[in-house]
């Protein structure tokens, strides 16, 4: 899904910027991605150039039955008032 998204903002960049000019093209990166609701969510970007808004999953390794198996542990929702919610089955935990 994420490639999906990067796909069509490098097409909006690639078409809304000047040819080998790097200040356009960091102004449309920045403008596009703003404003960009893709399959993935929103493409906002922090200043340091990664998604603002993405959520983690946690997995682990348990096992039962003398076999192994990965399980999803928990969820990390960005951002959520400065902080980050992790989610645990049905338990909310607020860091």
């Amino acid at each position: 899904m994420t490639t999906y998204d990067a796909c069509w903002i490098a097409t909006f960049v690639d078409l809304d910027a000047l040819p080998d000019d790097k200040e356009s093209i960091k102004m449309a990166m920045n403008t596009i991605t703003d404003t960009y609701f893709g399959i993935s969510g929103w493409t906002i970007l922090n200043e340091n150039g990664d998604r603002e808004y993405w959520n983690y999953d946690i997995w682990t390794v348990t096992e039962a039955d003398g076999s192994y198996q990965w399980e999803l542990y928990g969820k990390i929702l960005l951002p959520v008032k400065d902080n980050m919610i992790i989610m645990r089955g049905e338990e909310l935990i607020f860091v």
